[in-house]
């Protein structure tokens, strides 16, 4: 796909409109590295036509409703959300940026926030949009079989890299995580 493809494509997908979710949707996309765009954009664009497909929308509601009932709207999105990623994934072939997985697993998380609140079954809050994104965050880490560790030691790394000088004989600028985007 042609970069302007992808572009008109992220265009066509509609803004988040609850305040709080258009607030951690844009933060979460200014912090997002250059490197991680293109991965990014691929797994929203994707994510939201599994999300939103004849085929899945209805499987999705159901698992929805079930946690509105059993009143833990938390563990129902971030486990939606999760299966989610791990559904575009499995279409990407394995293919997915892992590294991208974990801005967008927090962005489709507002998406069916949202879906949730339009369809007048929830009222978005601080502390259950802060529950779920550390429960989707820990299940993204378990889909991809990231420890604590392992994710606390990225991290670190990537601060390291990002605060290094980049010299003019690096063939790399050294905030580029390794594997790319």
């Amino acid at each position: 796909m042609t970069n302007t493809g992808k572009n008109s494509l992220m265009q066509s997908v509609r803004p988040v409109a609850d305040p709080i979710l258009a607030t951690i949707k844009r933060d979460v996309e200014a912090k997002l590295p250059p490197t991680l765009k293109d991965g990014y954009d691929r797994i929203i664009v994707a994510g939201l036509k599994i999300m939103f497909s004849p085929e899945t929308h209805a499987m999705a509601l159901r698992a929805l409703q079930e946690a509105i009932q059993r009143r833990d709207i938390s563990s129902g999105v971030a486990l939606s959300t999760v299966t989610l990623i791990g559904m575009v994934y499995k279409a990407s072939q394995g293919k997915m940026s892992i590294a991208a997985a974990f801005p967008a697993a927090i962005v489709l998380m507002c998406y069916v926030f949202e879906f949730l609140e339009g369809a007048q079954k929830i009222t978005i809050t601080p502390p259950l949009v802060a529950k779920t994104t550390s429960a989707v965050t820990q299940g993204v880490l378990k889909l991809f079989g990231i420890t604590q560790q392992q994710f606390a030691q990225g991290i670190e790394e990537s601060r390291k890299q990002a605060s290094a000088p980049v010299s003019p004989s690096s063939p790399v600028p050294p905030s580029v995580p390794a594997g790319g985007a």
